[in-house]
């Protein structure tokens, strides 16, 4: 499910409140794609991010954000050159680590590789938060099964057919 969460944006407005006044989330603005083994999210820089948090000035104008089947995402986020690379190692049926690593231009200084990370981990917090609600629901077997939002959660069904042919 975690992976499921980074796979799409639709909750970004209102979960990410941070980051989407950096980024625009607007399904126009916001590109998805699937390649292959990739699925590929790219945002840009609102023209005039909103006022307060992460300053999205430097040298990378959008954010990129690319999971690579089965568990490893690589990200970027706009401002100064930076590359996160993350590991999802499920553990358990309900539990899954994430291993983060942060690579930086030469010339960032660390006041920004500061911000950067601190911009991550706060959208990270927000998304654990997220995800644990969502598993107290699926938990809870109200609702037996969802729905997928073709347009918007279209790297969520890739993901879930990959799963899929990997089982089966």
């Amino acid at each position: 499910m975690a992976l499921e969460n980074y796979l799409e944006c639709y909750h970004c407005p209102v979960a990410h409140p941070g980051f989407s006044k950096v980024i625009d989330v607007d399904p126009d603005a916001y590109r998805l794609a699937v390649h292959g083994f990739v699925s590929s999210q790219i945002g840009p820089v609102r023209d005039e991010p909103r006022a307060g948090g992460y300053d999205p000035h430097g040298e990378l104008r959008q954010s990129q954000y690319h999971f690579v089947w089965p568990n490893t995402t690589l990200n970027v986020a706009p401002g100064p050159l930076n590359l996160s690379i993350e590991r999802w190692v499920p553990v358990g049926p309900r539990t899954t680590v994430e291993v983060t690593d942060y690579f930086f231009g030469p010339d960032v200084t660390e006041e920004r590789i500061q911000e950067v990370i601190e911009f991550d981990t706060q959208v990270a917090q927000e998304d654990v938060t997220l995800v644990e609600g969502v598993q107290r629901g699926l938990d809870s077997r109200a609702v037996p099964q969802g729905r997928l939002l073709a347009e918007s959660e279209q790297l969520v069904a890739a993901f879930q057919r990959r799963v899929f042919e990997a089982l089966a």
